[in-house]
């Protein structure tokens, strides 16, 4: 009795002294980063997307954005995490109205206390949807002329456009919806996407 007594006050020690998650150390993350890609203007062509204040753009004091794709609730599609990652997950999101959708990164999206019942988005404020699951990566150039290996968002027919953003020079990234009226200066562009390293 003392045997099996002392076996079990073991297992149960060990098994709290194992990794939540043994298999995260395991698995190697396919780490990428953004580009744009225009023929519209030759200073944004090629140039690394990065983050200011939460907001995806083209910024003078910006590194690289890295991210890593996880698949998604949504069949076929992507979410898209940001690397490194602390204690709380950040995801790349797009949020708005009909019109336009700003690129942002979004902490803990999944955790949010105003989730939707719907999968693929949460309330962010009235009439604005937060969408951080049904981002596609098409390896195939989708039309004609169009650069593979491109970023694309399954949820709603539009495309990417940069608009300025405060200091001349810098942009930030929108998705333009096919039922909106546009009404700022923009340069439109595709997002493509790079595989940088493994860790």
């Amino acid at each position: 009795m003392k045997w099996s007594a002392l076996s079990l006050v073991s297992f149960v020690f060990s098994a709290f002294a194992s990794p939540l998650h043994p298999t995260s150390r395991s698995t190697r993350l396919d780490l990428y980063t953004l580009r744009i890609s225009t023929r519209s203007s030759k200073t944004l062509d090629g140039q690394y997307l990065g983050l200011k204040n939460s907001t995806v753009g083209v910024y003078q004091d910006s590194s690289a954005l890295r991210i890593y794709p996880t698949t998604s609730d949504s069949s076929g599609n992507v979410e898209l995490h940001v690397y490194p990652n602390g204690v709380v997950d950040h995801a790349l999101a797009l949020r708005g109205g009909s019109a336009q959708l700003d690129f942002l990164e979004v902490a803990d999206p999944a955790m949010s206390t105003d989730a939707l019942s719907e999968p693929d988005t949460r309330k962010n404020n009235p009439g604005e949807d937060l969408d951080w699951r049904s981002f596609v990566l098409n390896a195939e150039p989708q039309t004609a002329g169009k650069p593979a290996n491109c970023l694309g968002y399954s949820a709603k027919d539009g495309r990417w456009v940069v608009v300025p953003f405060g200091v001349d020079g810098e942009w930030s990234v929108k998705f333009q919806t096919d039922d909106g009226i546009f009404a700022e200066d923009y340069v439109p562009i595709d997002i493509t996407y790079e595989k940088v390293t493994s860790v």
